[in-house]
C-alpha cells in the first residue's frame, strides 16, 4: 500500500521528528533572513561606491530575489499551506529573462575588457622595445 507523505500523517505517526523538522525550519526562515538582510547591504555599499565585487548587482539582485522565493516557501511549509507553483514559474520566468541580460552585460564588459587589453599590450611592448632601444 502507498501512502502520500503529507504533515498530518508525520505530525500523528513521529511527533519528535516532526518538531526537530520544524525547528529547523524555523532556524532556515532566520539564517534566510539574516542571509537577505547581508545581500542587501552588499548591494548597497557596491551601489554606493563603498565596496568593489567581482559580482554585478544585477547578479546580487538576482540571488536576493531567488532568497526572498525560497524564504516564501519555508514560510508556507512552516505555516502549513499549500505551495503557490504559479510564483515559481513566474520566479523561473524572469530569472531566464535577467540571465539573458547578465549574458548581454558580459559580453558588452568582455569586448571593452579585450580592447583595453589589446591596447596595454600595444604600449607595453612599445616600452618594452623603448628600454630594449636604450640598453
Amino acid at each position: 500500500m502507498t501512502r502520500q507523505l503529507e504533515c498530518s500523517h508525520i505530525r500523528h505517526e513521529n511527533r519528535s521528528l516532526f518538531q526537530s523538522v520544524m525547528r529547523i525550519d524555523e532556524r532556515a526562515f532566520r539564517l534566510l533572513n539574516e542571509f537577505i538582510h547581508f545581500k542587501e547591504c552588499i548591494l548597497g555599499k557596491v551601489n554606493n561606491g563603498q565596496l568593489f565585487t567581482a559580482s554585478y548587482p544585477f547578479l546580487i539582485q538576482h540571488i536576493i530575489r531567488e532568497t526572498k522565493l525560497y524564504r516564501e516557501i519555508v514560510e508556507q511549509l512552516l505555516g502549513n499551506r499549500n505551495i503557490c507553483y504559479q510564483s515559481l514559474y513566474e520566479t523561473a520566468h524572469n530569472f531566464s529573462k535577467d540571465y539573458a541580460k547578465l549574458l548581454e552585460m558580459a559580453c558588452r564588459q568582455d569586448s571593452r575588457a579585450n580592447n583595453m587589453s589589446e591596447r596595454i599590450l600595444r604600449e607595453t611592448l612599445k616600452y618594452r622595445d623603448f628600454k630594449a632601444a636604450g640598453t
